[in-house]
């Protein structure tokens, strides 16, 4: 049995072996994709349909919105979790932003259910609050830092190139900061986050399965994965979809 993604190089490697053993007696060659190739394209999809029906109805874009704010939260981390302690408390600054939030990886689209989880545990509202207040006091410091600046090399000549770089970053990233504040206020973001890990529920399923280490003893008795997708874990995913499309309220 080979798995892999459907890429040039990997179906070549496929047409290779069921040539090399096509006249093997007793040898059954079987080939699949990748199974979490296949639930990446899954999310990707599902990514793809969000956005075309915010079109018209919201000038951003969901999985770039919460692309943008991890970036702009880990960026502030510190500050982030100083704000949040004195608002919230210690005990809920460790369990919701103890740890910076993850990247979302394009190509590895399933990885943005943990970044929504994370979103969804904090609560948008919250995090938005507390991103606004550390984001004001950003703003406050550079702009002191600039003014003393300005003062101390008044009379010195700046490198024209460096100069025009540095304001193209900082108006790149004060669009970044502005984006993620105007999304986490709306409350359609927070609505948005909630019904896609509800969808994707059993998509994650499966995909958990497949990252995990089946015990030997399990191994024995079951299969390996392949074997117990087909046996019996396809049916149980299924009767999650079930359930999921028979009772959609969230």
């Amino acid at each position: 049995m080979q798995v892999s993604d459907g890429g040039s190089n990997e179906i070549g490697s496929r047409n290779t072996w069921l040539f090399l053993l096509a006249l093997l007696p007793f040898v059954y060659y079987l080939d699949s994709d990748c199974f979490e190739h296949g639930v990446h394209l899954m999310v990707l999809a599902g990514l793809l349909l969000v956005d075309k029906h915010l079109a018209g109805h919201r000038s951003w874009k969901y999985y770039s919105s919460l692309a943008i704010f991890a970036n702009v939260a880990r960026d502030v981390a510190a500050d982030l979790f100083e704000r949040w302690e004195a608002v919230h408390g210690s005990t809920s600054a460790m369990e919701f932003v103890r740890k910076l939030f993850p990247k979302a990886c394009s190509a590895r689209w399933g990885a943005v259910n943990i970044l929504e989880l994370r979103l969804r545990a904090a609560g948008l509202p919250r995090l938005h609050s507390v991103l606004l207040f550390v984001l004001c006091q950003k703003l406050i410091q550079q702009s002191n830092n600039q003014t003393k600046k300005a003062a101390a090399t008044a009379s010195m000549n700046p490198n024209t190139l460096a100069v025009e770089q540095t304001k193209e970053y900082t108006q790149l990233y004060g669009k970044w900061r502005v984006h993620a504040l105007e999304t986490s206020r709306d409350p359609l973001l927070a609505a948005l986050v909630d019904v896609m890990v509800k969808a994707r529920g059993p998509l994650m399923h499966l995909s958990n399965f497949i990252k995990t280490r089946i015990p030997e003893v399990e191994r024995r008795s079951f299969g390996n994965h392949l074997a117990q997708i087909v046996n019996f874990k396809a049916e149980e995913i299924d009767l999650e979809l079930d359930d999921l499309f028979g009772n959609l309220v969230i």
